[in-house]
């Protein structure tokens, strides 16, 4: 029997990095056979020309299915954009000219990912506090990744930010490098289960809007091996 979707969302302080490592999750979930709709509610930095280089003014998004009465299985669908080589994820973001959500986004936004529920494996959703659909995300997700930076800014960013909590939360330091220390995330913070380290060539990648592309290198090995635990704990969860 076909189990109902989970939703996950990825939230966390500005610049920690909610775009990659929802991408990057996204990915592995589809290297398990998952079948994943990658949600990317970002107003500002609008998700398509930086994932999608070359769409055009034509290609679906976010912001006209917001707009419509009711989401529908198959208008929600209609709306996606394959992203990656696998053939299982779907892409639903903003294109940029059409990133203004309508005054009901919240109400659109919590029947959208009713719908998405029943649309596919995972619904993964980038988001922060600071856009529309932050709200209904939060409300509507199984499990939260936090994500930070160890520095000062994601902390004061938390502090700033405590009503934001709900449901499971679970901490992701993100972007580590050499000479930081991660303890010091945990004191702050609470349990950080998974780190990411610093990864040079993801930045390249993020740049040449290349994030479905694999890395290499030793760094990068690291990183794929936590974010592969990330995804079997979530399997693990499935039943």
């Amino acid at each position: 029997m076909k189990l109902s979707g989970k939703i996950i969302a990825v939230s966390g302080s500005p610049g920690s990095g909610k775009t990659l490592t929802a991408v990057k999750i996204a990915k592995a979930l589809a290297d398990f056979k998952r079948q994943v709709i990658l949600v990317c509610c970002d107003e500002q930095v609008p998700a398509i020309p930086l994932l999608i280089p070359e769409s055009d003014e034509s290609t679906p998004n976010l912001g006209s299915l917001l707009r419509l009465s009711e989401p529908s299985p198959i208008t929600v669908l209609r709306h996606c954009i394959p992203f990656g080589k696998s053939g299982l994820i779907g892409l639903l973001g903003y294109r940029i000219g059409d990133q203004s959500p309508p005054q009901d986004a919240g109400e659109k936004g919590s029947k959208l990912f009713s719908v998405l529920r029943g649309c596919t494996d995972y619904t993964v959703i980038d988001c922060g506090p600071e856009n529309s659909l932050a709200s209904p995300a939060f409300g509507a997700c199984d499990i939260r990744f936090r994500l930070f930076n160890a520095g000062l800014k994601s902390f004061v960013f938390f502090e700033a930010n405590k009503k934001e909590e709900g449901k499971v939360v679970i901490n992701v330091l993100n972007n580590l490098k050499p000479n930081q220390d991660a303890s010091v995330a945990g004191e702050s913070l609470g349990p950080v289960p998974y780190v990411l380290p610093h990864v040079l060539d993801l930045e390249e990648q993020y740049d040449a809007g290349k994030l479905d592309e694999p890395v290499y290198g030793s760094p990068a090995k690291k990183y794929a091996k936590v974010i592969r635990r990330i995804v079997i704990d979530l399997l693990d969860h499935e039943s």
